[in-house]
């Protein structure tokens, strides 16, 4: 009997040691809108992501994808568990169960219109006629906020959208189109990654909550509270690869009421 007795023992010290094994080899995925190309997009989150696992002990997965449309696919089926989102795709993914948890500090997003060094354009209304450069159709600042003032001043125009900011930068600098709609942080870092560049701003929206920090309600509470923890205390070198300048803070949900008063819909 006795002999039964520490046989089921050990058996369940192994069957607990199995579980164990398999709770801290669970993996959360994690995803960055696609702002930039899929390899610039690695470069600036990927440090980040490293940076959290490392404080945490919470095994991440760093998903890409290759473009906007693509990654609201995903967030619609619900196929991340944290993800970093603009303030738009928030107020419309927040119903199907992503919860705000951090924004940057001391930072409101601004729409951008670029155009070369030596273009044309001296302002705003000089765009009229002309073929636009936009990310995507979603893309908050970059596109909604930037087409809503064109049409607001009466402006015609036609929209290219060729699926990132870089895409957008680079088609101006190109010369494919004379301007095009991106956001102050991605055109900084596609400025830095290209130190000869001709490209400028030519326009500047007014500003509105940036982009959030999610996590999908499915997450267990202790791991969000750990990723949250690590998001807030992360070190300003590292965040400045992805030129978050100031940091993050904590967010809630009614930190974006600006946005939903705007009554985009798509």
């Amino acid at each position: 009997m006795l002999k039964h007795i520490v046989t089921f023992y050990i058996f369940c010290l192994f069957a607990l040691h199995a579980l164990n094994v398999n709770a801290d080899a669970k993996k959360y995925t994690i995803s960055f809108v696609p702002q930039h190309s899929p390899s610039h997009l690695l470069k600036i989150w990927g440090p980040l992501v490293k940076a959290i696992e490392k404080e945490t002990g919470v095994k991440l997965k760093l998903k890409v994808d290759s473009s906007i449309p693509n990654f609201e696919s995903k967030l619609k089926n619900q196929s991340y568990d944290f993800s970093y989102m603009n303030p738009y795709h928030y107020t419309v993914f927040h119903s199907v169960g992503y919860e705000a948890m951090a924004k940057e500090k001391n930072k409101k997003i601004k729409g951008i219109f670029v155009t070369l060094e030596n273009s044309s354009l001296k302002s705003i209304s000089d765009i009229n006629g002309h073929v636009l450069s936009f990310p995507s159709p979603n893309a908050f600042a970059a596109t909604l906020l930037t087409e809503a003032k064109l049409r607001n001043l009466g402006i015609k125009y036609k929209a290219n959208y060729v699926q990132s900011h870089d895409s957008v930068y680079a088609n101006v600098e190109m010369g494919r189109h004379i301007a095009g709609g991106g956001i102050n942080r991605t055109f900084s870092v596609y400025q830095a990654a290209n130190e000869k560049s001709k490209v400028k701003v030519l326009w500047e929206s007014k500003g509105y909550t940036p982009h959030a920090f999610t996590y999908h309600k499915r997450v267990p509470q202790e791991v969000v509270a750990k990723i949250q923890n690590a998001l807030l205390n992360m070190k300003l070198e590292t965040l400045r690869i992805a030129k978050i300048k100031n940091g993050f803070i904590s967010a809630t949900d009614s930190d974006w009421n600006d946005v939903r008063e705007l009554k985009i819909s798509k």
